[in-house]
């Protein structure tokens, strides 16, 4: 079951609601959310005075997940929680998207130059996709000899040459760089960089950042998410832990960061100028 935890913070004005404030410093009210095979627990924590009692919030989550769904701003260290964090679906969104927009650009392999920054060398499986689109890839990876091995596999089935590094200067030039996991370094970019990735990097970079994968959701499972919790946060939950493998072969609409929404006629521009490639 899916637990999730709002804290609401009441507004004590009114002479009325500072005295109650004093009597009942806070109030908790929980239900429970059901769609098909999908459960969500979820509570609502009023307060009106005084620190979060994580203590009585934990008393109404017996037989329930202490992996919760809250916002970022919620406190969680030296309480008996954890914040549910998956990148999981998000990158299948991401790879989804990517597919697209490369098939829909009919860009020449031979004119596409593709860098791939897996640091933990954790998602292998995509390169063997982007050699459809690209006769230059380049990966970069802290743990060299996994996909040196990765490499040599693909070049004894299909021939394609793809140049293994650990050296980040390798990411560049590229016309597109893909990173299927949080970059948390900071990798060399340019102004123009097209860089795809998961979710929105822990450090500062140059360039175009993809990360947020619009797409059309299943309404009731969207509608079963509670109100004040991320909607992609809650998304994740439902396909990791209740395996709705669909929502992970769902083709995004768009792409973009946490400002902006880029069409696929925008990307597609920005794509063929970053490579340098006119349209016949």
């Amino acid at each position: 079951m899916i637990t999730a935890l709002r804290i609401i913070k009441e507004d004590n004005k009114s002479m009325i609601s500072r005295i109650r404030s004093l009597v009942f410093p806070y109030s908790i009210e929980t239900e429970t959310l059901r769609l098909n095979n999908i459960s969500v627990f979820n509570i609502r924590y009023h307060r009106r005075r005084g620190n979060v009692r994580f203590d009585k919030i934990y008393e109404k989550c017996i037989g329930h997940s202490k992996v919760i769904l809250c916002d970022k701003s919620v406190n969680l260290f030296n309480t008996p929680f954890r914040r549910f964090e998956s990148t999981l679906l998000n990158r299948s969104l991401m790879k989804n998207y990517i597919v697209k927009l490369l098939t829909l650009s009919n860009i020449p392999p031979k004119d596409l130059t593709v860098s791939y920054y897996d640091p933990d060398a954790g998602n292998p499986s995509f390169i063997s996709e982007l050699l459809r689109f690209t006769s230059k890839l380049t990966v970069v990876t802290d743990m060299p000899k996994f996909y040196e091995k990765e490499a040599a596999r693909i070049s004894d089935n299909s021939g394609a040459a793809v140049l293994v590094s650990n050296n980040l200067s390798d990411l560049i030039p590229c016309d597109i760089l893909i990173a299927p996991d949080v970059i948390r370094k900071n990798i060399p970019s340019y102004e123009s960089s097209l860089i795809f990735t998961c979710a929105e990097p822990t450090v500062s970079l140059c360039g175009n950042i993809i990360y947020t994968y619009p797409s059309d959701f299943p309404q009731e499972i969207t509608e079963l998410c509670p109100e004040g919790i991320d909607i992609g946060c809650f998304l994740s939950a439902v396909f990791i832990l209740y395996k709705q493998k669909q929502l992970g072969k769902l083709i995004p609409h768009s792409c973009g960061d946490k400002y902006n929404v880029y069409s696929d006629e925008i990307m597609l521009r920005k794509l063929k100028a970053s490579c340098m490639f006119s349209p016949q």
